[in-house]
């Protein structure tokens, strides 16, 4: 039996913000997510990440979310639930990965100018994304 891959990619910033309101109504048990903090405080303002957090959370969909950042800022950064912050010399990913589901969302927020957003549906990916998500958690959880 094989499992079928569905992989898309969309630009600019409607795109990002499409790409997050699907997962919310998608409503999956837990959200996993990679977050590439500098670029996203870069080209999402405060007032996006609050609303998509308060959306989130309005829709009853759990998070556990790892930061990569050269600086966290805490106090102007709403939080979900779970997370931890790693330094970005330990893990310099250049991306936001939210992994739900059989779905796995990369949202390149590096320039504001060419936003993109590649969507892949595929189980066996997934999973072995939730794989790798977890053992990073478990390692920096454990520091």
């Amino acid at each position: 039996m094989t499992d079928q891959t569905n992989s898309t990619i969309q630009y600019g910033k409607k795109a990002v913000m499409a790409a997050r309101q699907a997962i919310l109504d998608e409503k999956p048990e837990l959200l996993r997510f990679f977050a590439d903090f500098d670029s996203l405080k870069n080209n999402l303002s405060l007032e996006e990440r609050k609303a998509y957090t308060h959306a989130r959370i309005e829709a009853s969909v759990k998070s556990r979310v790892i930061f990569s950042s050269s600086s966290p800022e805490v106090e102007s950064t709403p939080l979900p639930e779970d997370y931890i912050w790693v330094a970005k010399s330990n893990l310099p990913i250049t991306n936001t990965i939210y992994i739900y589901n059989d779905t796995v969302i990369l949202i390149d927020t590096r320039d504001a100018n060419n936003m993109s957003v590649r969507t892949i549906k595929d189980s066996a990916y997934a999973e072995n994304m939730k794989i790798l998500f977890e053992y990073i958690w478990q390692q920096n959880s454990l520091k």
